[in-house]
């Protein structure tokens, strides 16, 4: 005779992990039907190719480059803005154009360190004047409140860390105005590990500028996204399976 309750244990294990795989899988076959659609699209309106699409960019970058990543890079650094808006790809892709001569990267570097300090400094004044409230409005009350508890447990030394990307920037410097963390030292240590990380990710995006312009060709997105999918099924599976 068949063990029922093993066949239904089996059954009910099966669909917890199909369930596991969709959830897992949802968002970068989302961003592959996405990839596609949007090829199918360019090719059918006869958009630029590859090569062409570069020098336009190119030209973009030296006629607006600096300007276009000083903005860039303070929505970056803005809480909630930053979700929607792709700020840190735009310094990268300075950085890497200044590779090719159109920009001078250490101006590209010293204009997108001083968007992140205002912006962080105008992150600061939201926590610090009671704004934020706004933010929990949105939606972002708890990795905010992340943020806030990290500096309570480890002192505002984890700004270092925190600043590591804008995003986290962002919620560690509007923590920092709810705490009240006196503004001269938040502001010497933002000073600090700002300009680190940011010589530290234009060293890498300069010396990988070939291999970020090559991302511009449309051809390479798809093993990419492809290789994403994989990755996280198997990361997600993994971890998934230590919880039912």
């Amino acid at each position: 005779m068949f063990n029922t309750a093993a066949l239904e244990q089996y059954a009910a294990n099966t669909m917890v992990n199909v369930k596991l795989a969709i959830r897992i899988a949802a968002f970068p076959l989302s961003v592959l039907a996405l990839s596609l659609a949007f090829i199918g699209v360019y090719r059918a309106l006869g958009l630029p190719p590859s090569d062409q699409l570069v020098r336009m960019a190119d030209s973009l970058m030296e006629r607006y480059g600096y300007a276009i990543v000083f903005v860039g890079a303070f929505l970056e650094a803005t809480p909630v803005v930053n979700v929607y808006l792709p700020g840190s790809t735009v310094v990268i892709l300075a950085v890497a154009f200044s590779r090719r001569g159109t920009l001078n990267v250490f101006v590209v570097l010293a204009v997108a360190t001083a968007a992140f300090l205002l912006a962080y400094a105008f992150d600061y004044a939201i926590g610090r004047f009671g704004w934020h409230a706004l933010i929990r409005r949105l939606g972002f009350g708890s990795p905010l409140d992340r943020a806030r508890d990290s500096i309570l447990r480890r002192g505002t030394k984890w700004l270092w860390l925190g600043y590591v990307h804008p995003n986290v920037g962002a919620l560690a410097a509007t923590a920092s105005g709810i705490l009240r963390v006196p503004f001269g030292r938040f502001a010497l240590l933002s000073a600090g590990a700002v300009t680190c990380w940011d010589a530290a990710w234009g060293a890498a995006a300069f010396f990988g500028a070939g291999i970020i312009l090559r991302f511009l060709d449309m051809r390479w997105l798809i093993p990419f996204v492809i290789a994403w999918v994989i990755y996280a099924l198997v990361r997600g599976m993994r971890r998934g399976r230590g919880k039912y």
